[in-house]
């Protein structure tokens, strides 16, 4: 895959431009493989599939490389990860490329951190539905994140 292809997201000064935050990972999806953004990942299992997606959708989003936001007044999240049946969440805002990422992590106590992709694709969570990519997620400053998701557990 050719990565140096736009996709919609561009990364000025470690951000993506008001235009280009409207695009989701749907949408990115469908330019490349027409109707495929909102059944990407019906039936894939936690895995090394599931692994390939994660990263797929991380370049296609053109995730700045870790480092790249540091000292950013409001970084911005460009991929949201969760667990479909739990309370976790993850917000990515910076990637190595291949299996660390950095963002904000909201599970019992929300919290910044490194992030490992493989350990979230492998895992299989409640009915062994394992961690989703959130398809409709646009783009957006890490300020207007919910801190709680719904259903957060205590």
């Amino acid at each position: 895959m050719n990565t140096s292809e736009g996709f919609g997201f561009g990364h000025a000064a470690g951000g993506c431009s008001r235009r280009d935050m409207k695009k989701t990972l749907a949408a990115i999806l469908d330019e490349r493989k027409p109707r495929l953004g909102s059944t990407y990942q019906n039936g894939v299992r936690p895995g090394p599939r599931k692994l390939a997606q994660f990263r797929e959708c991380l370049r296609l989003a053109q995730v700045p490389a870790l480092g790249a936001q540091e000292g950013a007044e409001d970084a911005i999240v460009h991929v949201k990860l969760f667990d479909p049946v739990g309370s976790w969440t993850w917000y990515i805002t910076e990637w190595d490329g291949a299996d660390t990422a950095f963002g904000l992590v909201c599970g019992l106590v929300p919290e910044f951190g490194y992030i490992d992709i493989s350990e979230l694709a492998a895992l299989q969570g409640a009915y062994g539905i394992g961690i989703e990519l959130d398809m409709h997620f646009t783009p957006a400053p890490l300020s207007s994140v919910p801190r709680n998701p719904p259903f957060n557990a205590r």
